[in-house]
């Protein structure tokens, strides 16, 4: 099998097995958004502003590390979670035992209990780091997708459950704690392995530089949109940051889902083949056309029903979540773009390359430092608008020109290769929207407006690229669970 029919399997594996994930964040969202306040998502978003910032310490990029090591030996590997274990106890025990102070500093004096709940996500994400990387390595996305199902239901099932019964922010807290419980049970359960401590320094030593060159990005990066939910809890309000993590939750949804997709498919399988840029290149380009025909339609026609989807889905027939209108339409073209982004991301580390996205991430994190707050001063939530497509439109042209300059991956080719799906897409975008002014907000009119888009797109998608969409639809129906349904 090729690498890029092979590459298409492993991402029709895994999101044949996200449509769960898919439909169990959808519902829990909505009930969230109709259970909860603003003030909720404000806590529960200022609480992650900590709980993010040590996550990313707590990696270390030790997990990219042991993906992208050509000759994993056991030294390597215990080297490397004896040095991950070391990490998540003293991230566990600092933050645990320094929630008060924290929570005073944040604002939120009386909710220190939910930092220190939270803390214990440390030790599982340890305790998972063998059995993820091998199960990364040996491809089995099928497992890994469905241990992610696993997680993904209980946060479900709690969260709603305890916002029923007027849990408040609670609800978000506990289903996520135990949403750990279960993907820790979950890798454990598909891959058994032997817990020892040992380390070896002179095995890892050369391949810490690359850890610390992908800690140092994913670092850099969390400040970056630290920045953002700083400047929003300063100059706009913990009502604000409420609007804004409902808008980016929903706005970034198919990037949060897709996004992972990809690079957990991408990252291990061009790691293997980290020396032959010409492999990677064909397949590469397959998979940003494969991208670009099934996301863009849904992130345009998510702009042009946006106006129906905020007030029917998320409001109920009021004007509850309507302010966050322009914001959601920015934060979905912001996530579009990130897209795009996201594999040219993953090539350059599969090729040992993450000091590049360490200075992108850089320049982004100076860019986001100083222009957001001076935006929120001014302008509120319209300057975070502003500023979040002026800045990433930087990061955007930053990662084609190191692209090109690494690869030889030429803007121009790839544009050859998704140009239709976007022109599809735009008409189809065009059409929803027109349609939604027509029509006065309801769940009816919601219904014929997406069926109208989904009518337009794949009609104008059969009648240009009739051979291509059958390829794609063999594909998958051929490598996913979808054909045993079928």
């Amino acid at each position: 099998m090729s690498m890029s029919k092979s590459t298409a399997k492993n991402l029709g594996i895994m999101g044949s097995v996200k449509i769960i994930t898919i439909l169990a964040n959808v519902i829990t969202s909505i009930f969230l958004a109709r259970l909860l306040f603003p003030y909720d998502f404000g806590i529960v978003g200022t609480i992650m502003i900590v709980i993010n910032l040590t996550s990313n310490l707590n990696d270390f990029g030790l997990f990219s590390a042991g993906v992208q090591i050509k000759k994993l030996t056991d030294k390597k590997l215990y080297s490397l979670f004896t040095l991950r274990l070391a990490i998540s106890v003293s991230m566990f025990l600092l933050i645990f035992f320094s929630a008060p102070w924290i929570a005073t500093l944040l604002g939120i004096p009386k909710q220190f209990i939910l930092i220190q709940i939270l803390s214990f996500q440390f030790i599982f994400a340890a305790w998972n780091y063998i059995p993820n990387i091998m199960l990364t390595r040996k491809l089995r996305f099928d497992l890994i997708g469905i241990i992610q199902i696993i997680g993904s239901l209980l946060y479900s099932i709690v969260s709603v459950s305890l916002a029923f019964m007027h849990f408040g922010y609670y609800s978000i807290i506990f289903g996520m704690l135990i949403s750990s419980v279960g993907i820790s049970i979950g890798y454990s359960s598909f891959y058994k392995w032997d817990f020892k401590l040992a380390f070896y320094f002179s095995e890892i030593v050369k391949h810490l530089k690359f850890a610390v060159y992908a800690f140092l990005s994913n670092l850099l990066w969390y400040f970056s949109t630290l920045s953002i939910t700083i400047s929003i809890l300063v100059f706009v309000g913990v009502i604000g940051l409420g609007y804004y993590n409902v808008a980016s939750t929903w706005a970034l949804f198919a990037t949060s889902v897709i996004a992972p997709i990809l690079h957990s498919v991408l990252f291990p399988t061009y790691s293997k083949h980290q020396e032959d840029y010409k492999k990677i290149n064909g397949s590469f380009y397959q998979v940003m056309k494969l991208v670009a025909y099934a996301v863009v339609p849904a992130m345009v026609g998510l702009i042009a029903v946006s106006y129906p989807f905020i007030v029917v889905v998320l409001s109920g027939g009021t004007n509850k979540w309507l302010p966050i209108l322009v914001l959601f339409r920015v934060l979905v073209i912001y996530s579009l773009m990130q897209i795009f982004v996201n594999p040219l991301n993953t090539v350059i580390l599969s090729i040992g390359r993450a000091d590049i996205i360490t200075k992108i991430n850089l320049i982004v994190l100076v860019l986001f430092s100083t222009v957001t707050p001076l935006m929120a001063m001014h302008y509120g939530l319209g300057g975070i608008e502003i500023s979040i497509i002026s800045v990433f439109s930087v990061n955007f042209v930053l990662y084609y020109y190191y692209e090109d300059k690494l690869m030889g991956i030429s803007p121009v080719e790839i544009i050859k290769w998704i140009y239709k799906p976007i022109l599809f897409s735009i008409v189809m975008g065009i059409a929803v929207y027109c349609s939604s002014l027509v029509f006065h907000p309801s769940y009816a009119s919601l219904a014929f407006e997406v069926g109208l888009g989904i009518l337009i797109y794949f009609s104008l998608a059969y009648l240009f690229e009739k051979e291509i969409i059958k390829e794609y639809i063999d594909i998958f129906l051929e490598h996913t669970y979808l054909k045993k349904v079928i």
